[in-house]
């Protein structure tokens, strides 16, 4: 994988994350999935009953609502897909190391546009 190919996918991992986590064209496919994931799919079982299920809920809707959480998944699939559409063909330990790299790249963009936005703020 190139350096230039590293870069593209960063942005890409920090791009549907960002999206996902705070635009407001997935606002309401976001507050779908959030209210599956406390719910459940049947819809009567809120987390908070005390259940592990309930707990084990609430832990996945905090990995979908967290940047750096959701930003780690996003990074596992768009290397897979990388993996595949390219015929990069890296062992699985190339492809967990190279998404834990996208993560942190698409951590430090997200960073870098908080800090931005701080400035700007001010």
């Amino acid at each position: 994988m190139t350096a230039l190919w590293f870069l593209i996918l960063t942005l890409a991992v920090y791009r549907i994350t960002r999206l996902y986590i705070y635009d407001t064209i997935t606002k309401s496919f976001r507050g779908w999935v959030t209210n599956k994931l406390i719910m459940g799919w049947k819809g009567n079982s809120p987390v908070g009953t005390g259940s592990r299920y309930g707990k084990v809920r609430a832990w996945a809707s905090d990995l979908v609502a967290c940047t750096w959480c959701l930003g780690l998944w996003v990074a596992f699939v768009v290397a897979g897909i990388t993996a595949l559409a390219t015929n990069w063909g890296p062992n699985v330990w190339e492809w967990i190391i190279v998404s834990l790299a996208l993560a942190a790249s698409q951590s430090f963009v997200h960073m870098t546009e908080d800090l931005f936005d701080t400035f700007i703020d001010d």
